[in-house]
Formats: structure tokens, sequence, C-alpha cells
């Protein structure tokens, strides 16, 4: 029921476009993309993942908290990397109904978010 060519075609360009975007502001993970790859988010780094979180819900947009919370045999201590990752990382939307207008829109909330941080 899907055209999967166009589905991976539009999220290549979203994510694209959105990590040029932010390029400079936030850290974005994964880019640039390897041959084939079909992004469902773009992940970013982020200082403070839950202030960031509610900002982007504020305005509308439906960022998720990626890998929030892990294994509780894996501690902080023992795997600081991962601990970190936790901490840090969100996930952005590029999915394949989203449009250039919304994508800027995304990556303008980002970029006003990162600078009143």
């Amino acid at each position: 029921r899907f055209d999967l060519e166009m589905v991976v075609t539009r999220r290549r360009r979203n994510f694209r476009r959105l990590s040029e975007a932010l390029d400079g502001v936030v850290r974005v993970i994964g880019a640039p993309l390897a041959p084939g790859v079909c992004p469902l988010f773009v992940p970013i780094r982020v200082d403070d993942k839950p202030a960031m979180l509610r900002a982007l819900a504020r305005r509308g947009i439906d960022a998720i908290d990626f890998w929030g919370i892990g294994d509780a045999a894996a501690g902080a201590a023992e795997y600081p990397d991962a601990a970190r990752l936790r901490r840090e990382v969100l996930e952005l939307p590029c999915h394949q109904s989203l449009d250039d207008d919304a994508i800027d829109f995304v990556a303008r909330v980002v970029r006003e978010t990162v600078a009143h941080a």
C-alpha cells in the first residue's frame, strides 16, 4: 500500500534537510547517512533533554525520548557512555509525511530553544 521508494527518498531528504539546518546548533548523530539507510528519525544530542522535549511539545513537535530508560543491570558506573547517551539523545521526526515547511519548522524551533537555553 505504500510507495516504498518514495518513503525512502522522502525520509532521506528530510533527514538531510533537518541535519543541515541544525549544523552547528546541536550535534546530529549519524549524518551523513550511509547509502541505502532509511531513517525513522533524526537523533540529536542535547544538554537538557527533558527541557528540550517539553519545549518541542509546547510547539506541537512530537519528539521522542530515545532510549531514556536502560537495563537496570547496566549501571551508569559500569557503562558511562550508555548513561550519557540516555541523558542526551532525543529523536526528531523526519518521516515521509513531513513536507519542507514542517522540517523547517522543526529546525527553527530547535534552534530557538537552544538559543534560549
